[in-house]
C-alpha cells in the first residue's frame, strides 16, 4: 500500500473512530472486484471475502441489539426490525455517514458507470469493513460499532419499522439534476447531556439550505433530506 492511500486511511479511521491493528484490511475492505481484476494478479485481494463474512457478524451483532432492547418482542417482529435495519438501503445510508464513496477503489469501467455512489456497492463495502473490523478487533469491537450506528436507526417503541434512505434518494437526484452534490453540517447542539437536541443544516449549492433537528446527528441529517426531498418534488410539480 503506497503513503498517500494509507494517509488517506488513516483519515477514515478517524471517522470511524476505529484503528486498525492491520490496516491493509481497511484497504482490501474498500477495493471493488473490478480494482483487482484490472490491477492486481490477486484475484482475491478485494472486498468479496470480507464482505461475505461481515454480511454475517453484522446479522449476529444487529439481533444480539434487538433481542436486548425489546425483551417482549417475539420472533416475527424482531425479524421484520432487523430487515429494517439490515437491508441495502440502511447500509448504503450508513457508508454515507463515513463517506465511503471517497475511499473505494474501483476499476475504470465500474468508475465511469458511476459506481462509487450505487448503493449495492456502498452496502457492499460496509459490511466487508464491518468483517474486517472483526478479523482485526474481534466481535466486541463490531458490537460497538452496531451500537454506534444502528441502534439510533431502531424505534424507541418498535412500532415504525419503515426505514427509508433519504440521503441516498436525495443524492441520486441531485446529482443527476443539478451536477452538485449535497452538503450537510452542525448547526448547533441543545438541550440536557442525557437529553441532547442536535441541529444540522443541508445545502444544495445553488438551490435550497434547510436544517432540521434530531435526537443525534444522522437523525437529524435523515430528516433536513426527508424536507429537502419534499421541497425538491413541489418544486418539480
Amino acid at each position: 500500500m503506497k503513503g498517500e492511500r494509507a494517509s488517506l486511511l488513516k483519515l477514515l479511521e478517524q471517522e470511524l473512530s476505529y484503528v486498525f491493528q492491520n490496516i491493509s484490511l481497511l484497504d482490501q475492505a474498500l477495493t471493488h472486484p473490478s480494482f483487482a481484476h484490472e490491477y492486481s494478479h490477486n484475484f482475491l485481494n478485494h472486498n468479496e471475502r470480507l464482505e461475505f463474512l461481515g454480511d454475517a457478524v453484522l446479522n449476529f451483532c444487529v439481533s444480539d441489539l434487538l433481542l436486548t432492547k425489546y425483551p417482549r418482542f417475539d420472533e416475527g417482529k424482531l425479524s421484520l426490525l432487523r430487515a429494517s435495519l439490515v437491508n441495502e438501503r440502511t447500509l448504503g445510508e450508513v457508508a454515507l455517514n463515513y463517506h465511503l464513496d471517497r475511499y473505494i477503489l474501483l476499476g475504470k469501467g465500474e468508475e465511469k458507470s458511476g459506481g462509487r455512489k450505487k448503493t449495492s456497492i456502498l452496502a457492499a463495502c460496509l459490511e466487508a469493513l464491518i468483517g474486517a473490523i472483526y478479523v482485526d478487533g474481534g466481535i466486541n469491537a463490531v458490537r460497538a460499532f452496531v451500537e454506534r450506528e444502528f441502534a439510533p436507526l431502531s424505534p424507541e417503541d418498535g412500532k415504525d419499522i419503515s426505514f427509508h434512505n433519504y440521503r441516498g434518494e436525495l443524492q441520486e437526484i441531485v446529482v443527476k439534476r443539478f451536477r452538485v452534490h449535497p452538503r450537510y453540517f452542525l448547526l448547533g447542539q441543545a438541550g440536557k447531556p442525557h437529553e441532547p437536541v442536535f441541529e444540522m443544516g443541508l445545502s444544495i449549492p445553488g438551490v435550497l439550505r434547510i436544517s432540521a433537528k434530531g435526537r443525534n446527528k444522522k437523525e437529524a441529517a435523515r430528516r433536513a433530506a426527508k424536507e429537502a426531498l419534499k421541497l425538491l418534488q413541489e418544486e418539480k410539480s
